[in-house]
């Protein structure tokens, strides 16, 4: 009789946990038009042109494909998990995770990534000199 008991608590406090987590993302993501609409801005700068395109859309995520490379955006709680996962000329696999609040600006999170983006091209340039240069 408890171990029944037991699962009508488990069971309502994932039910409610799920249902105050669609709720928020009912508020804060589709009320918006969804995650494409918005996070038009910083999906169109990951697209990058036709470098990579969106493979997958949710209620609550986007993940963008290509060149060996992955972008994933999260929305979780009430803030957006991006990652990126994939191969780097000279650098070989990288993995980077970035959080950012709900309601963050998207030309902040853009330059965030191209912040990023710039270190892995110096580091791609380091290498390349060190293998020409032999220093």
């Amino acid at each position: 009789m408890w171990i029944i008991a037991v699962l009508v608590v488990i069971g309502f406090i994932v039910y409610k946990i799920n249902s105050e987590y669609n709720s928020n993302v009912k508020e804060n993501v589709t009320k918006y038009g969804g995650m494409l609409k918005k996070y038009e801005d910083f999906v169109d700068y990951l697209q990058d042109g036709e470098t990579f395109k969106v493979a997958k859309v949710t209620k609550d995520s986007v993940i963008l494909a290509g060149r060996g490379a992955t972008w994933s955006l999260d929305y979780v709680g009430n803030t957006l998990e991006v990652k990126f996962k994939g191969e780097v000329p000279l650098l070989g696999f990288q993995k980077q995770n970035w959080t950012f609040p709900d309601g963050f600006p998207q030309n902040n999170m853009i330059a965030t990534i191209e912040e990023f983006i710039k270190g892995q091209i110096q580091q791609q340039d380091q290498i390349r000199d060190r293998k020409l240069y032999g220093y």
